[in-house]
């Protein structure tokens, strides 16, 4: 079977639109994808912000639905296990910074985030887990912006005794 002259141009022309339209679909998608990222990371700042200020109640709808459209942010469920730990809901504040470290184990080498953990830990009562979070910290270096790090890690190893 011989294939006419122009079929040939057909099917040419018909692979042509076919890869244009997929060039504009695939733009016009990255464009809505990049406003709704850009969207993220500015409430994402805004939360952040809020928290630096001390306004968690304020933080925390913003961190809650960044979390519902980034599920698997590690940073975005510690920041938000902060602002429900400074609501007064401890239990829930766990279990974000038990996700968070679950996502990214190397935040149990972050000495802030730890100390945080142990302090949320301790507050909410969890005396045996505050302890080994505690022993972790005590293994870890001092971050430079905290020069009392030592000294918090054991008053919290204290009242958990």
């Amino acid at each position: 079977m011989e294939i006419k002259e122009s079929y040939v141009r057909y099917i040419v022309i018909g692979m042509i639109i076919v890869i244009m339209l997929g060039f504009g679909y695939a733009h016009i998608a990255g464009k809505k994808q990049d406003e709704q990222y850009l969207k993220s990371y500015n409430q994402f700042n805004q939360a952040v912000q809020l928290i630096a200020n001390n306004q968690f109640l304020e933080a925390k709808p913003l961190l809650k639905e960044i979390e519902r459209k980034h599920p698997n942010s590690a940073l975005v469920k510690h920041y938000l296990g902060l602002a429900l730990a400074n609501t007064g809901e401890l239990k829930p504040a766990i279990t974000k910074m038990k996700a968070a470290l679950d996502l990214n184990p190397y935040l149990a080498e972050n000495p802030i985030f730890m100390l945080q953990f142990a302090e949320i830990l301790t507050f909410a009562g969890e005396k045996k887990e505050a302890q080994l979070v505690l022993e972790r910290c005590k293994t870890l270096s001092p971050p430079a912006n905290i020069p009392d790090y030592q000294q918090k890690v054991d008053a919290l190893i204290q009242e958990t005794l």
